[in-house]
């Protein structure tokens, strides 16, 4: 009767050892379960770190904004219309070249002459993330310039034509003053543009214009000395009037001959008849002596008009040149004027009323969401590696 109890004692020991062993493996905590809490854990670290920049660290940033199409005088009647009627913008090569000019040093170092821009990065309460010079984001020139190009952005819709600028400062008065500027060095740029396209069309033409009209003054010039040295005015009035006194002494050799040979066929023995032939002698020595003034050989006026003619040949040629060369002049002048380019404001540069930057609940949500991915990629190669194992 006394071994009765050791009997049943002995199942009740082995229960309460099986129980003990479950209960063990119940309070452990398995490798699966510890790594999607290390996941957690990391997921609200980036969730802090997040918080902690966007609504604590970051700076406020406002933005101001403009737009503007780029125009040609030639092409003005294509303006910009809400319902987009026909092609984009008439001058896209003139807007990428302003949009390349608004992303370049050489805009940066117009805008910042008077350190404006340095002032605006390194004032006192800017982040470090925003701040330059900073530890985070260096020094010097070059990147100070990759620095701002952070907060400008630049924006060309090729089927509009308009482009459109995002300035960004931690002031709203800052990103106004900063917009401005960019606007100012944007038609500064336009004008040089203009300049440079104008001196390249008009320059040659005026040249050539220049010196054609030197060209024809030259040819005056030997023009006027010709005719101090040969005294020929104007050949065609001296060859008319040597013309027209030849013609009156033909005529009168003409009279003179009829009436020599009536007097002789009348009164061959007539006194008359002596003072005619004395009268016919001279007018035929004037005759041979007005041939000899026109086509002679030395001071005729045949050989004192042949300089005059050569130059007054040259002298024409002068004349239409000018001529052309104006008329290029002319063209080239209103080509150029044509084709001049402006800036054609959609909107300007406003003062932000409330700070755009940064988007703390986006930027949080984004953060929270690309982490949540990252780890689920993660804990899943976990799983196969585990499987495989």
């Amino acid at each position: 009767m006394q071994g009765q109890p050791e009997i049943d004692n002995a199942p009740r020991q082995q229960l309460v050892l099986l129980n003990s062993v479950a209960d063990g493996e119940t309070h452990a905590i398995s490798p699966l379960h510890r790594r999607d809490l290390v996941l957690l854990a990391l997921l609200g670290l980036v969730a802090m770190i997040a918080v902690l920049y966007n609504f604590v660290i970051a700076t406020p940033r406002y933005a101001s904004e403009m737009s503007f199409v780029v125009r040609t005088l030639d092409r003005s009647h294509q303006r910009f219309s809400f319902l987009n009627v026909g092609s984009g913008g008439s001058g896209d090569d003139d807007s990428h070249a302003i949009v390349a000019y608004i992303e370049s040093r050489d805009m940066l170092a117009s805008i910042n002459a008077d350190q404006f821009v340095s002032r605006i990065f390194s004032a006192e309460g800017v982040d470090a993330f925003s701040a330059f010079p900073s530890w985070l984001a260096g020094a010097g020139e070059e990147r100070f310039f990759k620095h701002v190009q952070d907060y400008i952005n630049v924006r060309f819709d090729a089927g509009t034509g308009i482009t459109s600028v995002s300035v960004q400062a931690f002031t709203a008065s800052d990103a106004k003053r900063l917009a401005e500027r960019l606007l100012a060095a944007a038609e500064a740029k336009v004008n040089q543009l203009n300049a440079r396209a104008h001196d390249a069309m008009v320059s040659s033409a005026e040249a050539e214009y220049k010196a054609a009209d030197a060209d024809l003054g030259a040819q005056l010039a030997e023009l006027a000395a010709v005719q101090r040295r040969t005294g020929v005015i104007e050949p065609g009035l001296e060859a008319g009037a040597a013309i027209g006194v030849s013609s009156d002494s033909a005529s009168a050799l003409s009279q003179i001959n009829v009436e020599l040979a009536n007097t002789i066929r009348v009164a061959p023995r007539s006194p008359l008849i002596q003072q005619l032939q004395t009268r016919r002698a001279a007018i035929l020595a004037d005759l041979g002596r007005q041939l000899a003034a026109r086509s002679g050989d030395k001071g005729s006026l045949a050989e004192r008009i042949g300089p005059y003619m050569a130059v007054s040949v040259r002298l024409n040629v002068a004349e239409k040149r000018l001529l052309g060369a104006s008329l290029a002049l002319t063209n080239a002048r209103n080509t150029a004027s044509s084709n001049r380019i402006y800036i054609e404001w959609i909107s300007r540069p406003g003062s932000p009323d409330i700070p755009a930057y940064p988007r703390k609940w986006f930027n949080l949500l984004a953060v929270v969401l690309v982490a949540a991915g990252l780890l689920w990629i993660v804990r899943s190669l976990s799983d196969l590696v585990m499987a495989d194992d």
